[in-house]
């Protein structure tokens, strides 16, 4: 009982006296920890910063999967629910968008001769539109009206000299029988450096010169109005499914490589109505370039993170050991009063405890800050 009393006695004040030193452990441990972390850290940022930057500074037009089609208009509303179905689950958990732009066949103004190439227009339905470009007059088009309202770019305003509140009669050229009569009441302004517009000379400047062709517009009206107001043929669709540059992830490359590449496939196997689909990207080989970078960047790091693995190993046993030597006459005096292997291993395995699991916790988020 006396040998029982005498050892703990001695146990309480070997932690009074060692706390200094104890706590000094505890705070290279964190170091060595953070100092681990934030190599592991550093890598992935300096992956994934690589990543954006370089997606970020591919043109615009670059950044886009866009998949093309003809439809009758009684098919419109199949295929888009595959076609964006199909490109959702490409993009994955990094989200993004599918952007749908149908386009009717061309259209004379009142006023030109269908053999004057100057006088074609176009009209459009954009979805989202409203969140890729501002309106710098008026309001973007209802559907259901009469007669039909239409937005126009600044572009094709001041192409056409149209304002809002302006009237535009147009004639098909497929079918000289069939008119269609707008209202414009919006004007709006496209962001040129989003991919959105995939750079199309028409939608960002108003106006577009093929041959002997000049094609103004496009006038932007309802998807719900071209679809089933406005008598055609059939109409030509595009999807543009844009990756969210913020969701991207470095591990996730080589997925969505992969699946971009197989997109083309997944769609004919989807045995749509209407022509075939056509899929066009750059996108994929971009990946495949930020993909190598990523490989190499990764490697330097991985090989620094080592370096200051070894490191931190080496200061954890040097500090170990001088504990281990400082504590020698200690450990022989608690022997004497009782204290066994267990007892002694006991007391170091909960001292090692009580530095780790701070450390462990700590070092993650002082890492992040660090970086």
């Amino acid at each position: 009982m006396l040998r029982s009393a005498g050892l703990w006695r001695a146990l309480l004040h070997r932690s009074r006296s060692d706390w200094p030193v104890v706590l000094a452990a505890g705070l290279l441990l964190l170091c060595a920890t953070v100092l681990l972390a934030a190599g592991a850290v550093y890598g992935d940022v300096v992956a994934l910063g690589g990543l954006r930057r370089a997606i970020l500074e591919a043109p615009p037009a670059s950044r886009v999967v866009v998949v093309g089609s003809n439809a009758a208009r009684a098919d419109v509303v199949g295929i888009d629910d595959t076609v964006t179905r199909e490109t959702r689950e490409v993009l994955g958990s990094g989200s993004g968008e599918t952007a749908l732009v149908i386009r009717s066949g061309g259209y004379l103004r009142a006023g030109f001769d269908e053999d004057d190439p100057g006088g074609l227009t176009r009209l459009g339905a954009y979805r989202g539109i409203e969140n890729h470009a501002a309106l710098t007059a008026g309001r973007w088009p209802a559907e259901g009206k009469t007669p039909l309202e239409a937005a126009v770019s600044e572009g094709a305003a001041t192409t056409l000299a149209i304002e809002p509140g302006a009237r535009l009669s147009m004639t098909s050229r497929d079918d000289p029988s069939q008119t269609v009569e707008v209202v414009i009441v919006g004007i709006w302004r496209p962001d040129r450096t989003d991919p959105y517009w995939i750079s199309s000379v028409l939608e960002l400047d108003g106006v577009e010169k093929r041959g002997p062709f000049t094609t103004s517009g496009p006038i932007v009206v309802a998807q719900a109005d071209l679809v089933d107001r406005i008598p055609a043929r059939e109409l030509d669709l595009e999807w543009r499914a844009i990756p969210s540059v913020e969701g991207l992830r470095a591990d996730g490359l080589n997925t969505l490589r992969t699946d971009l590449e197989t997109l083309d496939d997944r769609l004919r196997d989807d045995r749509l109505p209407g022509r075939s689909l056509r899929v066009s990207s750059e996108l994929p080989g971009i990946l495949a370039s930020v993909d190598r970078a990523t490989l190499v960047s990764r490697s330097g790091v991985l090989l620094l993170t080592v370096q200051f693995a070894i490191l931190a190993a080496y200061a954890i046993l040097l500090v170990a050991g001088m504990l281990i030597e400082r504590r020698r006459v200690e450990a022989a005096l608690l022997r004497s009063r009782g204290a066994s292997t267990l007892h002694l291993t006991a007391m170091a395995l909960g001292e090692a405890i009580l530095l780790a699991i701070p450390a462990a916790f700590i070092a993650p988020w002082v890492a992040v800050g660090v970086v």
